[in-house]
């Protein structure tokens, strides 16, 4: 499944880079969703992590350096070091699971999360045998830019948020050098 949502995050952005988007829907909530986790944390099998500027640029500057994998053929460090250079601008990730939780608990945090997002716009959702995955995002006036992306999996208990700002002419590029 978490392949697939890698896949389903470069076929969307790839969608997006070729369509203009009007401003439309509101901003990703961040400090509302940071909060709403942090109200989470105390029970049983929510697990998370919050990375902030520093640790996702060490992250970033690391994952760069696997791009010099001997193990790796050129195509594969080709779009290893376009999807490096595509998250520059990440400033910021919330990374969530919660599968494991009791069903009373992650019925409360979905209803929540739902919330949250009323109004920001669904960019794709797509189903996966029982799972479904929900893509949210702040898209420019132009097109040429996503602010603030938000990968949700409330049938699989899962959340990821990447803070900042991607480049969709980038993630063209990721998709150009897949094929």
């Amino acid at each position: 499944m978490k392949k697939k949502l890698i896949l389903i995050m470069l076929i969307l952005t790839a969608g997006m880079a070729l369509c203009q988007a009007q401003d439309s829907g509101k901003k990703v909530p961040r400090k509302e969703i940071n909060a709403l986790v942090n109200d989470f944390r105390h029970y049983d099998e929510f697990e998370s992590i919050n990375l902030g500027r520093f640790m996702t640029s060490i992250i970033r500057k690391a994952g760069a350096m696997s791009a010099y994998d001997d193990d790796m053929d050129r195509q594969e460090r080709e779009q290893t070091k376009a999807a490096f250079d595509a998250m520059k601008s990440i400033n910021g990730m919330t990374i969530v699971d919660y599968e494991d939780c009791s069903l009373k608990v992650k019925e409360k945090f979905n209803r929540r999360m739902n919330k949250l997002l009323e109004g920001v716009e669904l960019l794709m959702s797509a189903k996966d045998d029982e799972d479904s995955v929900y893509i949210y995002g702040y898209v420019t006036g132009d097109g040429s830019k996503v602010k603030d992306l938000v990968l949700f999996s409330p049938d699989d208990g899962t959340l990821l948020c990447l803070y900042g700002t991607i480049d969709m002419d980038k993630v063209g590029q990721i998709v150009a050098t897949a094929e």
